[in-house]
């Protein structure tokens, strides 16, 4: 990243853009999630819509906040002041700000849902009406405090509402919360008292402490994934820096020590080469706002180590959230954060969040290993406890499946039936058929680590991992479902050993997900003959990610053999069946 390449970026959109239209959002495309439950299509063109109010308002905003500069990057034309204002106009005659998958139809005052995207383009909004007044017509400017007022400011504060996000342990709270707080910063004295808008902002302050305190374990761990990490504190930094730059410093959200723990996350969720553990609804190619980082980093005055390419450019984020990306453009003109050498990782790690029960650890030679426990009722929950990715170079051999196309059954009673939500999608065993379940009883009923040292005959340094998984899966007759892991930090070879016990005769299976043919990276141990791949059985199947694009999934079973070892002992705890695998770079 170079110290104008956000703003280059814009200038060029600019250009591209000035002669386009913004597409229609229509009523046809609107119902298409009621009649069928595809959010795609609607979601395209909204964000495209956000895309032209990204570059028009920033290019606005940072035009004038130059003005005065000798070193002035960015250019605002009188055509570019005209096509902001038509943007402006469009977005404000927008049936509603709120996705279909949010609104309640059968509500008279749908139009007016109060949702994440709802309070993105309230807070996008108000920022551009403070930050580029002199560009704006004075309808517009009108327009925008009419509007804000109806949509966002009414509900919430004139109506004596509660919304469910404000005590919300996930991401909504901190969006909704932190966008609406913008909102109140900029220009809450137009629509409410002084005592009114302290008590507003209040209520503001109250929801993200519940945010911080909920939304992360205590060691700093986002359990919906590095995703919706970026997504929710990106909206509470932003809050939270203009409140302690309109406060001078007296109200410092910034000032909690679990704030240090949540800054260090992201360093732990990277690989190597650069791909990001994905569990629950992410993607391995996470992306971090660079000017959320810096003032975390700068607040907790710690900076962590994060692989150069996992800084967003302008391009990365598809949804163009206006105030995140107002952020990395501010800090690209202010300290240039991100703008530095290539990270230097260690040659081996081990990073245990021991409250979240995920680890993360890398071998010498680039082999790396993501492992979790917790329960089967997370934020953006899929059902995988004692699931593991294993990665060998730029290689996935242990998948993730990640986010799926959101769907209306992706959040509704269909969610498990989708391979990417259901432990059958995850690298689990199962049993007579049977996968895990779903809610918070179905957990690990405990997660140990132990890091070896070189001793005896062990000729490196190990990660050792044991799960009890059996409350995961509740079934009524198996009375144990254990898992086994070692990670060489050297060599970079797992071992993985799955144990089930049961009190009668049952067909126990284990499974690998991959993308690819990963046999030449698989030993399966203990079985008679010297087939390495004995017992092994592939089967395919598709699954649509989160752009529904379809993707060719492979699916390696192993075969849990009735443990030979263990029969003199079936009286005492029944029938003992394992499976033992390496998968090795």
């Amino acid at each position: 990243m170079n110290s104008t390449v956000f703003r280059k970026r814009l200038d060029e959109l600019k250009n591209e853009l000035i002669a386009k239209k913004l597409p229609d959002l229509s009523g046809e495309l609107f119902l298409l999630f009621k009649e069928t439950g595809n959010r795609i299509e609607y979601e395209r063109v909204y964000f495209e819509r956000r895309r032209f109010l990204a570059v028009y308002g920033l290019s606005a905003c940072f035009f004038e906040k130059e003005k005065d500069s000798p070193a002035r990057e960015m250019t605002f034309s009188e055509e570019d002041r005209i096509k902001l204002n038509e943007v402006l106009r469009n977005i404000l005659s927008e049936e509603t700000w709120a996705l279909p998958a949010h609104c309640n139809l059968s509500d008279p005052d749908w139009r007016h849902t109060v949702d994440l995207f709802a309070c993105e383009t309230a807070s996008a909004l108000a920022v551009i009406c403070d930050r580029a007044s002199g560009f704006l017509d004075e309808d517009v400017k009108n327009g925008i405090v009419s509007e804000i007022g109806k949509r966002v400011i009414c509900p919430m504060f004139l109506e004596d509402r509660k919304f469910g996000f404000e005590c919300a342990a996930h991401n909504w709270n901190a969006v909704c919360m932190g966008s609406v707080g913008i909102v109140l910063l900029f220009m809450g004295e137009r629509f409410l008292d002084e005592a009114s808008l302290n008590d507003a902002l209040q209520r503001v302050r109250k929801s993200l402490k519940v945010y911080i305190d909920k939304a992360f374990s205590d060691d700093g761990a986002s359990l919906e994934g590095l995703g919706y990490y970026n997504y929710g504190m990106s909206f509470f930094v932003a809050f939270a820096k203009r409140l302690y730059e309109k406060t001078g410093g007296k109200e410092d959200l910034f000032n909690d020590l679990k704030i240090e723990r949540i800054a260090a996350f992201p360093s732990k969720m990277y690989f190597k080469n650069g791909s990001s553990v994905n569990f629950s609804d992410a993607a391995t190619d996470e992306k971090l706002h660079p000017g959320m980082m810096r003032h975390l980093f700068k607040h907790t005055e710690k900076c962590y180590d994060i692989p150069h390419d996992a800084y967003f450019s302008f391009d990365s984020d598809s949804c163009y959230r206006f105030v995140s990306l107002y952020d990395d453009v501010e800090n690209e003109i202010s300290e240039g954060f991100g703008d530095t050498e290539e990270t230097k990782l260690p040659e081996s790690r081990v990073d245990f969040l021991e409250k979240a029960e995920w680890l993360i650890a890398e071998s010498e030679n680039s082999c790396g290993l993501a492992i979790k426990g917790g329960s089967n009722d997370e934020p953006h929950n899929h059902n995988d406890v004692g699931h593991f990715i294993y990665v060998a170079g730029n290689r996935f051999i242990s998948a993730d499946l990640g986010a799926g196309e959101y769907t209306r059954d992706y959040f509704g009673d269909g969610r498990y039936g989708i391979l990417c939500c259901s432990s059958f999608g995850h690298s689990l065993p199962v049993i007579d058929g049977q996968g895990q379940k779903a809610g918070k009883e179905h957990r690990a009923d405990s997660f140990s680590v132990v890091r070896q040292g070189i001793s005896g005959g062990q000729d490196e340094e190990t990660a050792e991992i044991a799960i009890d998984m059996t409350s995961a899966y509740d079934i009524p007759y198996v009375t144990r479902v254990a898992r086994n892991v070692t990670f060489g930090l050297e060599s970079g070879k797992l071992t993985v050993t799955d144990t089930v016990i049961s009190e009668r005769a049952v067909d126990a299976k284990t499974r690998i997900i991959s993308f690819g043919d990963i046999k030449k990276f698989l030993t399966v141990t203990g079985k008679c003959g010297t087939d390495p791949l004995q017992g092994v059985f592939v089967k395919q199947d598709v699954f649509s990610d989160h752009f529904g694009n379809k993707r060719d999934v492979n699916i390696y079973e192993i075969e849990m053999e009735e443990s030979n070892a263990d029969l003199k002992e079936r009286d005492n705890c029944g029938f003992v069946y394992r499976a033992s695998y390496v998968l090795h770079p």
